[in-house]
């Protein structure tokens, strides 16, 4: 398994992706990236190796030699697991936003300049209250069809709608939904914000059976 490390300068700034191709941590460490930049590593010597999954030892050290796109890397020290919690991705995004709350409806263009594990930060032409809960359009998940006579179809969801929240908690993908499925029991209620044909859509399902 393909161990995946962003590569930062010690300020943070995000320089290229990489493999690492030396068996495990070591006193020398080899990576390949996995694009082809123009950078001079030996000019910028130190830098920071975050691994991009749990298993993924991070580390800080200084490049002692590049060959194309390999690059040998001397270890200084290991980083520990919060070295991925700050972890600050700068690029320019343009999207769009709906609501979880607040007293607004349709959609709110978004742009911003970076992404971080911790969250996004983004500007927009209207005001936000504190408090107030949105989601990005890579949030919900398409309904591809719904049974006759089940919650879903008792409560109104129809077949193209996107599920944007559940049980107040926005989902993005069908594993999200189930574990806010397994928070609720048979008989509970369980509201859904909805997104069709360009409006927000509230409906509530009874689980008085699977809802799925």
């Amino acid at each position: 398994m393909e161990r995946l490390y962003l590569i930062l300068d010690k300020g943070g700034v995000a320089l290229a992706q990489a493999v690492l191709e030396s068996p495990r941590i070591t006193e020398i460490v080899q990576l390949r990236l996995t694009e082809e930049t123009d950078l001079d590593f030996l000019q910028i010597g130190e830098i920071q190796c975050i691994g991009l999954d749990n298993c993924a030892t991070s580390l800080r050290g200084t490049v002692t030699m590049q060959r194309g796109e390999r690059l040998v890397v001397k270890p200084i020290a290991t980083l520990g697991e919060d070295a991925r919690e700050n972890l600050r991705i700068q690029t320019d995004f343009e999207s769009v936003m709906y609501p979880i709350t607040g007293y607004w409806k349709g959609q709110r263009a978004v742009k911003g300049h970076d992404l971080s594990c911790g969250g996004v930060a983004f500007f927009t032409d209207h005001s936000l209250q504190v408090g107030e809960q949105v989601a990005p359009d890579v949030w919900g998940i398409e309904v591809q069809s719904v049974t006759q006579n089940s919650p879903a179809d008792k409560a109104g969801v129809r077949a193209g709608d996107y599920v944007l929240s559940a049980g107040g908690q926005p989902v993005s993908s069908s594993q999200d939904l189930l574990r806010v499925r397994r928070q609720h029991h048979l008989g509970d209620e369980l509201p859904m914000t909805l997104w069709r044909d360009g409006e927000i859509v509230e409906v509530t399902l009874s689980l008085m059976e699977p809802a799925v």
